[in-house]
C-alpha cells in the first residue's frame, strides 16, 4: 500500500502524527506500533525487527501504564 505518513523528528527518534490522513488525537487516540503484540518501547525507526516478526500499526487509545 502507499499511505501518506505525517511524521515528525525528536531526539529519541521519530514520531508518527498521521497515517493515510488519520490524524494523532481524534477521540483520544494515537498511532501505536506493536510488534509481536508487544506494545513498542520505542521510537519505532529504532526497533530492531527480525524476518518473521508481526508488525502491525494501531490508531487507539493508549494503555494505562
Amino acid at each position: 500500500e502507499n499511505f501518506e505518513l505525517k511524521t515528525k523528528s525528536y531526539d529519541f527518534g521519530i514520531f508518527i502524527n498521521s497515517i493515510d490522513k488519520v490524524e494523532n488525537g481524534e477521540n483520544n487516540k494515537y498511532w501505536q506500533y506493536w510488534v509481536n503484540d508487544k506494545l513498542g518501547e520505542v521510537a519505532a525507526d529504532k526497533k530492531d525487527v527480525k524476518f518473521g516478526d508481526k508488525v502491525e500499526w494501531k490508531f487507539e487509545v493508549p494503555p494505562q501504564f
